[in-house]
């Protein structure tokens, strides 16, 4: 796995854990951020990016050169951009706050 995927399912992971824990204080007083992002929400939320990514994964692909030689270079099995693909880069691009971000997970 290279770094945008691992970081993007470690974010994922977070969230999930942290909506789990929110879950877990219902009967806690309500403050205006959980309301807002309510476990459930945050859940559906992660589920779906899960499956975006699961779309979007690197794959190795043989290209011929000018010169007639073959280069292999990493592609978006999903659209066959260059990897990381525009979709995966923006959905790690919500998470740039985090002291993990990295320069390779930026648009």
């Amino acid at each position: 796995m290279d770094a945008p995927l691992l970081f993007l399912s470690a974010m994922l992971d977070e969230d999930e854990r942290a909506a789990h824990t929110a879950d877990s204080l219902r009967d806690e007083p309500v403050d205006a951020l959980r309301v807002r992002y309510e476990p459930e929400r945050v859940l559906r939320e992660v589920a779906a990016k899960r499956r975006m990514l699961d779309r979007h994964t690197p794959r190795r692909r043989n290209v011929a050169g000018q010169d007639g030689r073959v280069a292999k270079i990493t592609v978006c099995d999903w659209d066959n951009d260059d990897w990381p693909c525009a979709d995966v880069l923006d959905l790690a691009s919500v998470y740039a706050d985090h002291p993990g971000y990295q320069a390779a997970c930026r648009p």
